[in-house]
């Protein structure tokens, strides 16, 4: 083995974030970085996942002009933008905890069918498995 090899080691989730001494995970750190101190739209814990809700702006406009003007006049403009599903409109951001990101779901759901969702889940945890290495 050559010299490079062995001085790499393996960094444990423990010890991931160096600059605060390895006290936090990668979840923990997703959370700080993306959420910003957002908390669950429920219980008021800390934020673990973020439900985005989009409508047809063309269909949102018609089924609820006032809430559209509302958009309107808080962007400052045409709130609506191109997408691969056409012109959509962001109508609502709401996050969950740990414990109430299934009820989140559910809730998001259950939206007409003019409306859909998109989630952020909180990044590396739930999605694989995490191998860290060094020099």
């Amino acid at each position: 083995m050559s010299d490079d090899v062995k001085k790499k080691k393996t960094v444990h989730v423990r010890h991931f974030d160096h600059a605060n001494g390895g006290k936090r995970t990668p979840a923990e750190m997703h959370r700080e970085l993306v959420y910003r101190g957002q908390t669950c739209s429920f219980c008021g814990d800390p934020a673990a996942i973020k439900g985005m809700l989009y409508a047809d702006a063309q269909e949102y406009a018609q089924r609820d002009p006032v809430g559209y003007f509302a958009l309107v006049q808080k962007v400052g403009g045409d709130p609506a933008f191109d997408s691969k599903w056409g012109r959509i409109i962001r109508i609502q951001d709401l996050y969950g905890c740990d414990r109430c990101k299934t009820s989140l779901k559910q809730f998001m759901a259950r939206k007409p069918d003019w409306q859909f969702c998109e989630f952020d889940e909180q990044g590396l945890e739930s999605s694989h498995s995490l191998q860290v290495q060094v020099q």
